[in-house]
């Protein structure tokens, strides 16, 4: 969906609709990989088991619209099909039942991000896991039969086997308590990686979505209450699918140089209002 970031927008503003729609350095150790590829068919795994501790995963797809590949783990009882009708609540087109439906998301699943990605946008996602059951399922394919179509257990770790993010990509992004993006610097690497912290209460994501040379995050705000000339562009984009409060992951891409907006469609979880048009949006240059 964030493929389209204006015609979301402009549907989201018209209609109240609530979308959601994205140089290591580590501690010693090396990262478990495994590669996550997204097509028409569904998910597919290389692997299904992997021992816990840090984690790299490699998310690609075929899909001409992309895939949005969220991963979590269910939480306070919940079942899997409850939190499928938590995503339905989400994608509702009204504020108040996507209000609802974010606030049971934050209760009933711990997500752990992945990445959107388009066939020329291909992304990885380095994270700590703990031992566990994890479900992976493309959000853009919500609805269809093949929209879950990957499990991956996480087993007890390896002795001495890597266990923390010490610090870093090229540069931070932080999603704070006041639903807004900080970076540690107004350029980020084009190609390479970024440290992505939810420093905030709620779940949120972060997409890069390329915007006219020269937007600013008013002609952004303007564009979303209906007031300003569309600023996206056509072009590569990709993200950090949704990630918990609390939690920090690594986000290795490339994209061509130039500018780009930040930004998370996330239902407020009180009025249901999509974050991007609250101001969770930041103009950043890539390069």
């Amino acid at each position: 969906m964030h493929r389209i970031v204006s015609a979301v927008a402009t549907t989201a503003l018209a209609a109240g609709i609530a979308v959601l729609v994205p140089g290591t350095a580590f501690a010693a150790g090396t990262a478990q990989q495994v590669a996550v590829h997204g097509g028409d068919a569904g998910l597919s795994l290389d692997r299904t088991s992997v021992p816990a501790g840090k984690v790299t995963f490699s998310v690609d797809t075929t899909s001409g619209v992309g895939s949005q590949v969220s991963m979590f783990t269910l939480a306070n009882g919940a079942t899997l099909r409850k939190v499928f009708a938590d995503f339905k609540e989400e994608f509702s087109g009204g504020p108040k039942i996507a209000a609802q439906g974010t606030r049971d998301l934050n209760n009933d699943a711990t997500f752990y991000g992945l990445a959107d990605v388009s066939p020329r946008t291909p992304a990885k996602v380095t994270e700590v896991l703990l031992p566990g059951t994890y479900y992976l399922v493309d959000l853009g394919a919500m609805g269809s039969p093949s929209s879950l179509t990957a499990t991956l257990q996480v087993t007890p770790p390896v002795p001495g086997s890597a266990s923390s993010l010490a610090a870093l990509g090229q540069a931070q992004v932080m999603m704070t308590a006041a639903d807004r993006f900080e970076t540690s610097s107004s350029v980020l690497p084009a190609t390479g990686t970024v440290q992505v912290t939810n420093n905030g209460d709620t779940i949120h994501f972060m997409d890069f979505s390329p915007v006219a040379p020269g937007t600013t995050d008013g002609d952004i705000q303007a564009f979303f209450l209906g007031a300003g000339p569309n600023p996206f562009i056509n072009g590569p984009s990709v993200g950090l699918d949704v990630i918990d409060p609390g939690r920090t992951a690594l986000l290795s891409y490339s994209l061509p140089a130039g500018t780009y907006v930040m930004v998370c469609f996330v239902a407020d979880a009180e009025n249901g209002i999509p974050h991007a048009l609250m101001g969770m949006h930041l103009v950043v240059t890539l390069g």
